[in-house]
Order: C-alpha cells, then sequence, then structure tokens
C-alpha cells in the first residue's frame, strides 16, 4: 500500500468503524472501504443486530434477523428510528472495547480460536484503537452523530475517536424540523472533526439540504474540515450496487445518478483519500489540502 508507506506504525495500524445505511449491510460497501484501507487502516464493518441491516445474523443463536421496514409515509421518523440508534450507539461502544481488549493482548498469548477467528484476531492485535476514525453512510452517519453527541457519557470509549466521517448524512432520523435548527444544535455539540460528503442528488432534497447546511456551519471550520458534494451522483453511489450491472440498467432503476460512473468514482475515490488524511492526522495542514483537493474535484 504505497500512500500509506509514511504512516507512523509505531504504535500498530489506525482504524475506521464503518456504520452501514438503512436496509444495508457488511457486504453493501467492499469497494468503499477497500478505498480506506489502501490509505493504511483496518477497517471493520459491524453487522447490526437491531433489524436495520438487510444481512444480519443472531450472535446467540446464528438465526437470521429480519429487516423491519420503515412505516408508510408519513410518520415521525424520530420515534421509529430511535431505539435503532440507541442499539447502534450501544454496539459501537462494545465495538471499540473489544478493538482496545484485542489490541492489548500479548502477541503470543495462547487462544482457542477457529481458524477464521485467529486470522482476524491475528490482524485486530496489529491495531491501534487510540487512532480510531468513525465513518457512515445515510443511517449509518444519522448513528454516529447520535452516538458522538447523545451517548458520550455513557460511552466513554467514544472519547477516543479522532474523527468522523459522514456521507449523506440522513437527518431524519435525528430530527423532524426540516428547518434544520435542532441539526444546528447537534453540530455546535458534536466533539471531534469531521467531514461531510454529499452526493448531488441527495443535497438536492429540500428535506435534508437544510439540516445538513446547519450542522456543518454551526460546527465551524475547527470541527467541519469540509464538506463536499459529488456531482452526478445519488444517494446509493457509496455503495456496490454500481457493480452489479449495466449503467443503463442502473440508471433506469434510479440506483446510478447522470454523472460519468468512470470519473465519479474515482473522484469520491479521491475525495475519501483526502479525508482519511486530514481526520487521522493533528496537522492542519492536511485540512487545507483537504479543502484545496475537494475544490479540485471535477468528476
Amino acid at each position: 500500500m504505497l500512500a500509506c508507506q509514511g504512516m507512523d506504525k509505531s504504535k500498530g495500524w489506525p482504524v475506521v468503524l464503518f456504520s452501514s445505511g438503512l436496509w444495508g449491510c457488511c457486504e453493501l460497501y467492499t469497494q468503499l472501504c477497500r478505498e480506506l484501507a489502501s490509505e493504511g487502516y483496518i477497517v471493520v464493518t459491524l453487522e447490526f443486530e437491531d433489524g436495520s441491516s438487510a444481512v444480519a445474523s443472531s450472535r446467540t443463536n446464528g438465526e437470521p434477523i429480519s429487516y423491519i421496514e420503515q412505516p408508510p409515509w408519513p410518520y415521525d421518523t424520530v420515534d421509529f428510528n430511535k431505539g435503532f440508534l440507541e442499539q447502534r450507539s450501544a454496539a459501537l461502544d462494545e465495538a471499540i472495547l473489544a478493538l482496545q481488549a484485542v489490541a492489548a493482548t500479548p502477541p503470543n498469548s495462547a487462544s482457542a480460536l477457529q481458524p477464521a477467528e485467529a486470522a482476524l484476531d491475528n490482524v485486530l492485535r496489529g491495531a491501534d484503537p487510540d487512532r480510531l476514525l468513525l465513518a457512515g453512510h445515510s443511517f449509518g452517519a444519522a448513528s454516529l452523530v447520535h452516538y458522538m453527541t447523545k451517548a458520550v457519557p455513557a460511552a466513554p470509549s467514544s472519547r477516543v475517536v479522532a474523527g468522523v466521517l459522514l456521507m449523506d448524512l440522513w437527518p431524519g432520523a435525528l430530527s423532524t424540523d426540516l428547518s434544520g435548527s435542532e441539526l444546528r444544535t447537534l453540530g455546535a455539540e458534536f466533539p471531534v472533526p469531521f467531514v461531510l460528503l454529499v452526493s448531488e442528488g441527495w443535497q438536492k432534497l429540500e428535506w435534508y439540504s437544510p439540516s445538513i447546511r446547519e450542522f456543518a456551519a454551526a460546527a465551524g471550520s475547527t470541527r467541519c474540515l469540509a464538506a463536499s458534494i459529488v456531482r452526478g451522483a445519488v444517494h446509493t453511489w457509496i455503495s456496490d450496487s454500481h457493480i452489479w450491472a449495466p449503467g443503463w440498467l442502473l440508471r433506469a432503476l434510479t440506483v446510478m445518478g447522470p454523472g460519468d460512473w468512470g470519473r465519479v468514482w474515482p473522484a469520491t475515490a479521491k475525495a475519501l483519500q483526502l479525508a482519511i488524511r486530514a481526520l487521522g492526522n493533528d496537522d492542519s495542514r492536511d485540512a487545507v489540502v483537504l479543502c484545496k483537493g475537494l475544490a479540485a474535484l471535477e468528476p
């Protein structure tokens, strides 16, 4: 991985924890996670057992967990999704504590694990959980905002989070106020630096764009390092759905945006690279490079 050769790995590899959107799953974001890993991070995607994932199984009995559909509109999006957010916060806290525990395990300590579990254990022992970023898409991004602003007092492990990458943040899970005033409050309370990436299709939605703008504005430039629109992309652009079928079919299904995917995805990958570098370093020069780099991107 040429891009990470200059990274300080004396304390282990830094970590990204990824939170998927509604009807998402670990397998739906492999391209995205690959791009993040290419920056020298161990990327961990969580399989949530709250009923918000397309594919999940119970850790206790192995039984599949069915997806819980959002009710027909109109409905109270905050009230309905409150339980999902709380369960995800608990899962994030558990994952961070588990990463810390595994990373602290002596290298040669014996463990009775199955081969696949042993391989994962070996990778995670090389992690540095004190250099931790969170990333999320849509509802997954909303769950990270909830975690960092609402669950912090009850989740001391969240204090090790260095930064957050939010992609197409879905404000509807956090507020029903279309003016964005409630998201402004959350932005002001957000405790760590973050980067916002927003697809052009999402940015044009009158229900969400005011809230996203208010969230970023309230955080200020010291915490909102950058907010960028990915031209020619729609909400699902960050998932693997764009490699499942020809572009003409995906556009007919409104899964792919009008942009040339051969240009949209490389621009997205570059944006991810710049965001991760800025969030993972304390050097203010990386934030300057991030803003200049995002401004120069032309999908």
